[in-house]
């Protein structure tokens, strides 16, 4: 339940301040942390806190798809469904055979 998602944000919340700051360079790996967090986060029902990392996921690795997948998410959750597409359709061009990505563009357009 939400407890359950809260704690794994706790988790990567300690990860986060624990990594070396080359993670948090461009391409670096916190963008992974940042990814995960973001997703308990939406499960936790903390948009706001949800659309901060995953905005942190995409600056950090712009060319990745789950990145955007992220960000979609969020507004997916929040009932933006134009965004939502938006955030879908980059994460597809970042990698076109992701099937998450389609069915999700296909759900938000």
């Amino acid at each position: 339940g939400k407890q359950e998602w809260e704690k794994a944000a706790a988790f990567y919340t300690t990860a986060l301040q624990s990594a070396p700051s080359h993670y948090f360079e461009a391409e670096g790996d916190a963008a992974a942390c940042f990814s995960n967090r973001s997703f308990a986060l939406l499960k936790s029902g903390q948009l706001d806190k949800a659309f901060e990392d995953a905005s942190a996921c995409t600056q950090l690795k712009p060319k990745w798809s789950k990145s955007h997948f992220r960000m979609g998410e969020v507004y997916r959750f929040r009932g933006q469904w134009r965004l939502a597409a938006e955030c879908y359709r980059e994460g597809a061009k970042c990698d076109p055979n992701d099937p998450s990505l389609t069915t999700y563009l296909a759900e938000a357009e």
